[in-house]
Formats: C-alpha cells, sequence, structure tokens
C-alpha cells in the first residue's frame, strides 16, 4: 500500500484535475465567461494544493526542510500545469489557424480564399476584441482613444510574461 508521503507527490496533478473540472462546471453550467472560468478553476485547484500541503505539514509530517522543498515544487509543479492549460483552452478558442481547421470542417463543399476573409475579416476581429474588453471594463473609450480600465487583463499579462521569461527563458511572444 502506498504511503501517504507517495501519495502527496500527486498533488499537483490532482489540483490540475479539480482545476479543470471546476472550470468545466463554471464555463458550462454557471455560466461564467471563459476567463472568469479559468480564474475560478485556477482558485479551486491552489487551494487544494496548498491544503494538502498544510494538511501534510501539521498533521502528518514532521517539520523539515524536506517537507517544504516538496510543498515549494508542488505549488510550483501546479502553477507550469495551470499555464499550460490555460495556455491550451487559449488555443482551441483563439488560434487563427485551429479556428480555419474548424471552419472547413464544418464545411462540406471547402471554402474559397474569398470565404475565408470574409469569416476572418482582421478589422472586424480587432473590433470583436474591442468591443469584449469593453463590455468586461478592461479598457475605456475617452475622447476617441482607448484606455485601460480595470487591470485584470493587464496583471494577467504580466503573469503570463513572468512564466514565460521563468519557464522559457522569452520576455515576449517575438522573440
Amino acid at each position: 500500500m502506498l504511503s501517504l508521503s507517495y501519495l502527496y507527490a500527486f498533488t499537483p496533478l490532482i489540483g490540475l484535475l479539480l482545476n479543470v473540472f471546476a472550470q468545466l462546471i463554471g464555463f458550462r453550467y454557471i455560466k461564467f465567461s471563459l476567463l472568469k472560468s479559468l480564474i475560478l478553476g485556477f482558485i479551486i485547484g491552489l487551494l487544494f494544493v496548498f491544503g494538502a500541503g498544510f494538511y501534510g505539514y501539521f498533521a502528518l509530517a514532521q517539520p523539515s526542510g524536506e517537507f517544504m522543498t516538496l510543498f515549494i515544487v508542488n505549488s510550483l509543479t501546479y502553477l507550469a500545469l495551470s499555464y499550460c492549460y490555460a495556455h491550451f483552452i487559449n488555443l482551441g478558442e483563439g488560434a487563427r489557424r485551429i479556428r480555419i481547421i474548424r471552419e472547413l470542417y464544418k464545411s462540406e463543399t471547402g471554402l474559397t480564399m474569398g470565404e475565408l476573409l470574409k469569416i476572418y475579416n482582421g478589422r472586424q476581429m480587432v473590433e470583436n476584441r474591442i468591443n469584449r474588453l469593453m463590455s468586461g471594463g478592461q479598457i475605456i473609450l475617452r475622447d476617441n482613444r482607448y484606455f485601460i480600465g480595470k487591470p485584470h487583463m493587464l496583471l494577467i499579462s504580466r503573469i503570463i510574461l513572468l512564466m514565460k521569461m521563468l519557464l522559457l527563458g522569452k520576455r515576449s511572444e517575438f522573440e
């Protein structure tokens, strides 16, 4: 039989499963936006990872440097897995290549370049994104100029940039 210390090694994976499950429930049944459901899932998984760590520290283990190392490694592993999951979701939702493939799959007769350009008008895409950002309050329009509104997306972009720097050693997506 596996001891609890071995099971504790699976904490990040269990946290990720809870993250995915909570995100799906939030998006499909509670009808949260995609971003809010991702945040909900992330927080639920993180609470599990932290809760398992504190439970292990106070109830099961003798306090030691080894335990603290495992707690930090589990937390960082969960953060990395959540980062990958968020980008997996983003790939399916936002990547033009994936969306073009889905449109071609739905069309029994195929699509011409003109039809594809009509579906994926660059100006329309920017307008759609601007409208989503404005409706969510992330940007505001003042004197015909756009400004940062609620800084949620800015904070998320900075966290993603920090994760890229830490995990990939890149400062931007253009490197």
